[in-house]
């Protein structure tokens, strides 16, 4: 399944528990229906801003999408393979940094990554320097240049607590805690002192 069609799912299911239609989601998102309805079907031509603004509506965050549906396990795991950057506060944004700290990490050229990651120098360095317009569909390219996920990518400077409490608020908002679907020893309040 790729990140898309699970998004696309994850948003659905959101709207349902919240018992919201897609003419309320769509306004609040400030898109049309057939966006939203584009989007819930895994949409390739999805921009990151518009999953900003569609997890907003549902009061999560986008960095977790894709990925709040899994198993604590998987998460973890996944989370746990990828390279770990330096922890950094980065937004729903941070994504771009972490393309940037990464292709240094390797040693790649702008003009490398983008060759690998079929796309322009130009296009690269607009997604480097946080163009919010950049489509999920580029950054999957850019992700399976580096061998990683979305998810992986998404989360290489967030801390295993911060991903996993916001792992936890989406599951939250999904209902999905009260469904007992999943090993939730991870979201239990955590203490900060």
């Amino acid at each position: 399944m790729t990140d898309l069609a699970e998004i696309g799912r994850n948003i659905v299911l959101l709207r349902n528990v919240q018992e919201l239609t897609q003419e309320e989601v769509a306004y609040r998102s400030q898109l049309s229906v057939n966006r939203l309805q584009a989007i819930e079907h895994g949409c390739q031509n999805t921009t990151v801003d518009t999953l900003i603004r569609v997890a907003g509506t549902f009061g999560i965050d986008s960095r977790v999408f894709g990925i709040f549906t899994r198993t604590d396990d998987a998460i973890i795991t996944e989370f746990r393979q990828a390279p770990r950057l330096p922890v950094r506060e980065g937004g729903p944004l941070q994504i771009c940094g972490n393309i940037l700290l990464l292709r240094k990490m390797m040693g790649w050229t702008q003009r490398e990554l983008a060759r690998r990651s079929h796309m322009s120098v130009a296009c690269l360095r607009g997604i480097e320097q946080g163009y919010a317009n950049m489509t999920v569909s580029k950054l999957l390219y850019i992700a399976a240049a580096f061998g990683l996920s979305l998810a992986e990518l998404n989360n290489l400077t967030t801390s295993e607590e911060d991903l996993m409490e916001s792992v936890c608020a989406a599951r939250k908002a999904a209902g999905i805690e009260r469904a007992g679907q999943f090993p939730l020893f991870l979201c239990r309040p955590i203490s900060r002192y």
